[in-house]
């Protein structure tokens, strides 16, 4: 994990936070082998978490309305557990290779919770899809079914009805929207 150039080194944990629109990614990790991610919320952002390499877990954080959730680049081995994605414009998760745990998450009103890259099937079994409908679930994963040049995402078994989960709780609400500024010079 970088952040204005420092490099940190385990064992990091990031917790009971608010991370609210930081703009390209709110973090990223750069083969960190001992960070833990867990309680957070996660709000507005293009990636809220980047894992360009290491073997973080990210676990019970709630991640709300940002572009993607997280980006998952080849090498990294993430274990993701646990964790709420909703509402997001994008896909919540891209993943570039396998490697990674992905399981007891929460999946809902995304417009695409999964965006396979590469050829390796992805372990994804025991998460709640938003559904209980196989169709709808494969409906919302972008893998090897709508590009045989993909990897799998093994999302069989999955539960039936959302996990409880341990994330912090948030309001939107009490973070209103941005505004933009709009300047205009006389005789423009």
């Amino acid at each position: 994990m970088a952040a204005g150039g420092q490099k940190l080194y385990g064992p990091v944990i990031l917790e009971n936070c608010r991370l609210i629109r930081s703009g390209r990614s709110s973090i990223e990790i750069h083969d960190l082998q001992n960070i833990t991610i867990r309680r957070n919320v996660f709000y507005q952002h293009e990636n809220a978490i980047r894992i360009l390499g290491g073997t973080p877990v990210v676990e019970n954080n709630l991640f709300i309305q940002n572009v993607r959730a997280l980006w998952i680049h080849e090498g990294a081995a993430p274990v993701v557990r646990r964790n709420q994605f909703s509402d997001h414009s994008s896909e919540a998760i891209i993943i570039d290779s396998g490697g990674l745990v992905l399981s007891e998450n929460n999946f809902s009103e995304n417009t695409l919770n999964i965006r396979l890259q590469g050829s390796e099937d992805v372990p994804a079994r025991g998460n709640w899809w938003g559904s209980a409908d196989s169709a709808r679930i494969e409906a919302l994963i972008h893998h090897h079914s709508d590009d045989p040049g993909l990897g799998e995402v093994l999302f069989r078994p999955f539960a039936e009805t959302p996990w409880e989960l341990n994330v912090p709780p948030f309001d939107p609400a009490a973070f209103p929207q941005k505004t933009r500024r709009i300047h205009s010079r006389p005789g423009k």
